[in-house]
């Protein structure tokens, strides 16, 4: 999931658009665990679970906008109703991780009654993602199976354009991602497709380093995503996401160079060459930014030996968030009119209270749009031991894929 600047921000900051071919990968067998029995109890409770607060969520946050709008949208109900939508998800990702975790720890062989068809289709669905970041070769496994099983269900286009190719970046190593995904490219020619599996292709590329081809595979994203598209096609986003990695990657790195930096001394961009940067350009109001930036920090803390730089970038706001000290950045208070002689010491405060450790740095609009071409965050770029960028993301969701990108650029 991105921000696009600023929209809802003083909300929530709110994450594809078929058959399988012949060329696609054979269903998986599906291994069956210990306690066969005991486990199918456990997935089926958590199952009914899931979908009983599912509905609960659903009635609480149709509830809290019918009163948001009664209230005539002041500030006291704006924040009630962000705090009633922040609520009701967080109960629904709890139920949804436990099922997850649940589903893939059993046999899912055990499912293929048609009454069972919903929870298996969700359960590949949520395992595969619940993996990416935790077990991505489950997560191979699982969208691989859901592709087979479920070919013409709504996730199918995301799954394979998408997550199936972001699993395959994850579980590694890198080569076979490449080639796993230049399968599936040669599997589905329809220019959605093409459009979306060149994109991943290029992406798997470069984080191989190989500058050159994924700039070549950007380019064929670019022509399966004409200019002239209707806004309600899916393939806009692949247009400004290849447009954003032609104009950075496999090239130098953009120069940072800013005095005010909280965390380490100031120094720019370039003084960093010999060492893996990673570049989160971000804001406090951001959710999506929040989100990431506690697996931003584990991977500083796991890797800094290793000559990693984590860089947090963020420019002035007006409004930002405040979180209340606890584990989840995404709880606290939403902060307005934050002045410009202020914002450091806003910035210094939500560092304290977040237990972030790498550096931020504060930057401009010119470096955000022009320089980086950010126009949503969180956007994510690695910076190679050579000065050139190695890696673009935007967005929560890609974690697993931009881990892979900066162990690759510390070989």
């Amino acid at each position: 999931m991105k921000h696009d600047l600023p929209l809802l921000a003083a909300l929530l900051c709110a994450g594809l658009p078929t058959v399988l071919s012949a060329a696609d990968p054979p269903a998986p067998a599906l291994a069956a665990p210990q306690g066969r029995t005991a486990q199918e109890g456990a997935t089926r409770a958590a199952w009914e679970r899931l979908r009983a607060v599912e509905r609960g969520a659903q009635d609480a946050m149709a509830a809290a906008q019918d009163a948001f709008m009664a209230a005539g949208r002041t500030p006291e109900a704006r924040k009630a109703y962000g705090d009633a939508m922040i609520e009701a998800r967080r109960d629904t990702e709890t139920v949804t991780r436990e099922f997850a975790q649940s589903f893939a720890a059993s046999d899912w062989s055990s499912w293929e009654a048609p009454a069972d068809a919903l929870l298996l289709e969700r359960g590949l669905f949520l395992a595969g993602q619940t993996g990416l970041d935790e077990d991505p070769a489950l997560a191979t496994r699982a969208f691989e199976t859901f592709l087979a099983r479920f070919p013409q269900a709504p996730p199918a286009a995301t799954v394979r354009q998408v997550l199936l190719p972001m699993a395959y970046v994850a579980a590694g190593p890198a080569e076979l991602a490449v080639e796993r995904i230049a399968a599936l490219a040669r599997a589905h020619s329809t220019p959605v497709d093409q459009a979306f599996l060149q994109l991943a292709l290029g992406d798997a590329l470069a984080v191989l380093g190989r500058g050159d081809a994924a700039r070549a595979a950007y380019e064929e994203a670019l022509r399966n995503a004409p200019e002239d598209l209707q806004r309600t096609d899916s393939r806009g986003r692949v247009r400004r996401d290849a447009q954003l990695r032609l104009k950075l990657v496999g090239l130098p790195a953009p120069e940072i160079d800013f005095p005010n930096w909280l965390g380490a001394p100031a120094r720019p961009l370039s003084a960093l060459r010999g060492q893996v940067v990673l570049v989160d350009f971000w804001a406090t109001w951001c959710e999506p930014c929040r989100a990431v930036m506690p697996k931003l920090n584990a991977l500083y803390g796991e890797l800094r030996d290793q000559g990693v730089v984590v860089l947090g970038v963020t420019r002035y706001y007006e409004m930002g968030f405040m979180p209340d000290g606890g584990a989840d950045l995404n709880r606290g208070q939403p902060i307005e009119k934050i002045g410009a002689a202020e914002f450091s010491a806003h910035l210094q405060k939500f560092r304290d209270a977040s237990g972030i450790r790498y550096p931020f740095v504060v930057a401009d609009v010119a470096t955000f749009r022009d320089a980086y071409g950010v126009t949503g965050i969180p956007t994510l770029v690695v910076v190679g031991k050579d000065g050139k960028v190695r890696y673009v993301s935007v967005g929560t969701g890609t974690e697993a894929a931009l881990r892979a990108a900066v162990r690759e650029a510390i070989r």
